[in-house]
């Protein structure tokens, strides 16, 4: 009978001692995104909508092969067409004209993904 008591204190200190290691464990940092204003603004390059609007984006690029902000914009404006090979094209384009992790690039991918996801 002592013996069947000796281990179910055996037993009874060794919950104990498990249960008081799992609570020195620390609690998990919880971790959240701070808002950055500049990835989620569009890109606009110039204001407007319809034909003139790409007229005068389409000369912006001609005349300047390293304007991002025309390109990402008429990227734009070819999803919203429904011509997701030239936005890719467009969005492609101006990526390659900027570097990785700056604030243009952040905001150009932040763009390129709400038109993919618009586009399905």
């Amino acid at each position: 009978m002592r013996r069947k008591y000796a281990w179910a204190a055996l037993a009874l200190l060794g919950g104990v001692w498990s249960f008081a290691q799992v609570q020195s464990l620390p609690k998990p940092k919880e971790f959240y995104f701070d808002e950055d204003r500049s990835t989620t603004k569009a890109v606009i390059a110039f204001q407007g909508q319809g034909d003139a609007v790409v007229e005068r984006l389409a000369a912006m690029v001609q005349r300047d092969a390293r304007a991002v902000d025309p390109r990402a914009q008429l990227a734009s404006l070819a999803y919203a067409d429904g011509r997701m090979q030239l936005g890719d094209e467009f969005y492609q384009g101006a990526l390659a004209l900027v570097s990785n992790g700056s604030p243009q690039y952040r905001a150009i991918t932040w763009n390129y993904g709400w038109d993919l996801l618009r586009a399905d």
